[in-house]
């Protein structure tokens, strides 16, 4: 199982602003959910992380986690 963000060494820090500990919590609502989750952000800012984090705390969890790099289908 991968772990989540929150169950990270780094949670304190991935938490520290109110703003992003809102978004993780709609993450988490979402990820409770059946829909198809669409993440966007600009290089860097951890969207593999959190896509790894949503699909572990998933009813999909035990099936495989497919990441698709837009950028890279022509």
């Amino acid at each position: 199982m991968i772990p989540s963000i929150a169950d990270s060494a780094f949670s304190d820090l991935f938490r520290s602003t109110p703003s992003l500990e809102a978004r993780l919590g709609t993450a988490q609502r979402a990820a409770l959910s059946d829909a198809p989750i669409l993440i966007l952000g600009e290089p860097g800012t951890g969207r593999s992380t959190l896509c790894r984090g949503l699909h572990a705390v998933s009813s999909r969890a035990q099936g495989p986690l497919v990441e698709v790099d837009i950028s890279a289908i022509p």
